[in-house]
């Protein structure tokens, strides 16, 4: 019995690790004018206008499917997912600024195989516009589009390739940068390790792209157990995000501080803060207490048996 839970206490202990640059389904749409040296001038435009003011160029969209096909080209407000992805409006949304203001030439296209087309649009900032940036993009997709024979369902799937390009608008005047750590728990998630739901919201009027870091602290000694990096994207105003944080090393069990300090301009005040306390127990550290707690029993009654014997002999 000794040897088994040795062997077994042993074992346990050894055993305890969107929108984009637009090329998809072979259709792409980019910038006429980009910089060939630049990549990311081939996925975005970014202007700045005064309220008033217009701008006109063009986008290129090509077909690369294998055959013809109709389009529709549509202007979009962006949006960030729940997790900070950058992406455009649904067709059919409300249109507030980006996808409002920006008028392509042609909405809807029939493209052969191979073929490309220049559309030229412009964009019409409304006087009395506020100052700050404004983000969205021109999008393509497929109308006629057939949908695809799944494998194990027989069914058809309804597939429709939508890309495009994104178009960042800045209007000059009084930009004001205010980023807030709105939520921040910390629990045992499902596969035993602490997991942090930590939530932003930008309450100014130019997008960021903060960084942060995440630092776990014993609570008894006040050493720093560890320190890594929040894996943050682009936080829009008013739009709060939500990213999903793990501590892939977290310890069996104990009692920590978990800081979160994130890092969203170059002055000293432009950095939000939070921290929670978490107390846990994981799955594998109780089945270790558990083990143990019998093999102290065992080891008791071994040893209260031992000293019964020997008087019992005397």
């Amino acid at each position: 019995m000794y040897n088994f839970l040795i062997s077994l206490i042993s074992l346990i202990f050894l055993n305890m690790g969107v929108i984009s640059a637009a090329n998809f389904g072979g259709v792409n749409i980019f910038p006429k004018d980009y910089n060939p040296s630049d990549p990311t001038t081939k996925s975005r435009f970014e202007v700045e206008l005064y309220p008033g003011e217009e701008y006109k160029n063009s986008i290129v969209v090509t077909n690369g499917t294998g055959k013809s096909g109709n389009f529709v080209i549509e202007a979009a407000d962006g949006l960030t997912t729940k997790d900070g992805a950058f992406t455009l409006e649904n067709p059919g949304e409300e249109k507030n600024h980006i996808g409002k203001w920006l008028a392509v030439e042609k909405k809807e296209i029939t493209l052969a195989n191979d073929e490309s087309i220049t559309i030229p649009f412009k964009v019409d900032v409304p006087k009395g516009t506020e100052s700050g940036d404004y983000l969205g993009g021109i999008s393509v997709f497929q109308t006629d589009q057939k949908g695809e024979q799944g494998e194990s369902s027989g069914l058809q799937l309804a597939i429709k390739t939508r890309v495009g390009v994104r178009f960042y608008l800045n209007v000059p005047g009084e930009l004001k940068k205010d980023l807030e750590i709105t939520k921040f728990t910390a629990s045992l998630n499902d596969n035993d390790k602490v997991g942090m739901d930590f939530g932003l919201t930008n309450h100014g009027n130019v997008r960021l792209e903060p960084k942060g870091e995440i630092k776990i602290i014993n609570y008894f000694t006040g050493a720093t157990a560890e320190t890594f990096p929040i894996d943050l994207r682009l936080v829009l105003p008013g739009s709060p995000t939500e990213v999903p944080i793990t501590w892939d090393k977290s310890a069996w069990l104990g009692k920590y501080i978990v800081k979160a300090q994130v890092n969203y301009g170059d002055k000293v005040n432009e950095i939000s803060e939070q921290e929670v306390e978490i107390f846990y127990v994981t799955k594998k550290a109780k089945i270790a207490i558990t083990i143990s707690f019998i093999f102290l029993l065992l080891m008791f009654v071994s040893i209260v048996r031992r000293s019964t014997s020997s008087r019992i002999k005397k």
